[in-house]
């Protein structure tokens, strides 16, 4: 099989949240730092993918085409399905990213094949999108570890056999936009979010009555949750009806049988999937995000939770303020941030933020940035030619924050700051606790952030694989690399004050990671 090319590319809008921090001072308007994020994204807009697919019609030679409808399914779904016979030759390839190319030396290309095609071998000739998600998982491992932006996620399939209507646009976007409709109107979901601690899942928001927060998810549909996550990327926090998607593309049921774990006994409830995916997803945020403010009497401690960056972060970093101010009127030594499972976002107004915590005039950010030229960028600024594609250039000074101005008057002394970030906090998010830290401007506490969760940035939109590869796109694609100031060691920031998940902490339902930092505090006070 030649190399796969990008043979489309998809509009921000899927529901993973997304997020790629862009620090060049003359490539975008407003303040610096901006980022894209998606975490309110409309969900419709994961459909796209039918127009943009192009058939691949290499396939013909080697490989057999089918479609299957998928079965207990709350819309109608048909998944791609093909017998291929023989090994993958050669990795496709994603040249737009400053480090893969670089770093996809040929032993470790050859690597990753043998595992590739060992995997293909043991679950045969015939394969689903999630087989092929699990054969290349490897590979998306390997991206996914140097830059964490990297995403692969399933693309939700037509409602007819793609190829009753490939040739034909009208009957594209015909299907396209009753399946939208479905989607509103029809598609069910299981609404729970969970935390995995070492592939244990417990629960830490729930719409369904019967499973409270704290409990453990044994199965789904009898499917051991180990199955399950087989065919994800290991996240801490897990959006279960997102997952289930990755798993035959059962995140859609019309209904769920869930095997659960309370104080040791096993319960198992038969509900109905839940309408209204974009609102349940709300919902289940909302539980996990509140109280986003509360102060700590005996600790003498304010708290903050920010869930995300927004393109103008004016009155989040008001009401910081001015939190901070009431707290420390009342005798408040010690304030909590907690950026734990924050997406990242845009950097607006950060010189704002920063100077509540660094007492400074400005402070050493990045030593230099680097950009993949491509189709994609190759516009992004005046100097570049075309001669420069597929290189990775340095970009010049004047296009990069050598220094960072800081608003010294928005500074709040006589104060301890701690920031809790864990493997959810990235992007942005991690790219604060990375300044944070280097310029002690906060104590960081939790656990290792992923690692390189803050050097690459300035993402491009998502791109369709050919059909050759199931209905998956990849998204999040890197073009910047950034060499910032840091004490990351290999490219992992470690917490100043180390506390890790630990899963029979979690089973009251509580928080033990906070609830672990406060009695720090409080022996330290």
């Amino acid at each position: 099989m030649e190399d796969v090319k990008v043979v489309g590319r998809l509009k921000q809008g899927h529901i993973k949240v997304i997020s790629g921090h862009c620090l060049n001072p003359s490539k975008r308007s407003g303040a610096p730092l901006s980022v894209k994020i998606m975490r309110n994204s409309t969900i419709s807009a994961l459909i796209i993918m039918t127009a943009l697919c192009i058939w691949d019609r290499s396939l013909a030679q080697n490989d057999t085409i089918l479609f299957h409808q998928i079965e207990n399914s709350s819309i109608k779904m048909y998944d791609y399905k093909t017998v291929k016979t023989g090994d993958w030759k050669s990795l496709y390839r994603v040249p737009e990213h400053p480090a893969f190319d670089r770093l996809l030396t040929d032993r470790v290309a050859d690597s990753l094949l043998n595992i590739i095609n060992a995997r293909k071998q043991n679950v045969g000739d015939t394969l689903f999108t999630a087989d092929l998600f699990y054969i290349w998982k490897p590979y998306i491992e390997w991206m996914y570890d140097i830059d964490p932006h990297y995403s692969v996620t399933p693309v939700i399939p037509t409602r007819l056999p793609f190829n009753e209507i490939m040739n034909d646009s009208r009957k594209i976007r015909k299907d396209r936009r009753r399946q939208a409709r479905d989607l509103s109107g029809k598609a069910e979901i299981l609404p729970l979010h969970c935390i995995d601690i070492n592939d244990t899942l417990v629960v830490t928001a729930s719409n369904i009555p019967q499973i409270k927060k704290g409990d453990i998810v044994y199965a789904v549909n009898g499917i051991h949750a180990d199955e399950i996550l087989k065919y994800n990327i290991e996240s801490r926090h897990v959006n279960l009806y997102m997952s289930l998607m990755n798993y035959y593309y059962h995140g859609f049921d019309e209904n769920y049988t869930v095997s659960i774990i309370r104080e040791g006994e096993k319960y198992d409830y038969t509900v109905s999937g839940y309408n209204g995916i974009y609102q349940q997803r709300m919902d289940l945020f909302e539980q996990e995000d509140q109280p986003r403010t509360r102060y700590f009497n005996e600790a003498r401690t304010g708290y903050m939770k920010i869930v995300e960056f927004l393109p103008d972060n004016s009155k989040m970093i008001k009401d910081l303020r001015n939190h901070i101010i009431k707290w420390k009127s009342i005798g408040c030594k010690n304030i909590i941030i907690d950026l734990r499972n924050n997406p990242g976002g845009n950097g607006a107004d950060f010189d704002r933020l920063l100077a509540i915590f660094i007492d400074k005039p400005d402070i050493p950010f990045s030593k230099a940035e680097r950009l993949k030229v491509s189709e994609q960028t190759l516009h992004d600024y005046g100097f570049i030619s075309t001669d420069m594609l597929g290189k990775l250039i340095d970009l010049p000074d004047k296009y990069v924050w050598k220094r960072f101005p800081l608003k010294q008057k928005e500074h709040i002394c006589g104060l301890k700051y701690y920031v809790m970030m864990d493997k959810g906090t990235e992007s942005t998010a991690a790219m604060l606790c990375n300044i944070l830290q280097y310029n002690d401007g906060a104590i960081l506490a939790g656990e290792p952030l992923l690692r390189n969760a803050w050097k690459y940035g300035d993402v491009l939109d998502d791109r369709i694989f050919p059909i050759s590869l199931g209905w998956l796109q990849d998204g999040c694609i890197s073009t910047v690399e950034s060499d910032l100031y840091t004490k990351a060691v290999d490219g992992v920031l470690m917490p100043d004050i180390p506390i890790p998940y630990v899963a029979k902490d979690y089973l009251s339902g509580k928080d033990a990671m906070l609830e672990k930092l406060l009695e720090i505090i409080k022996a330290q006070n």
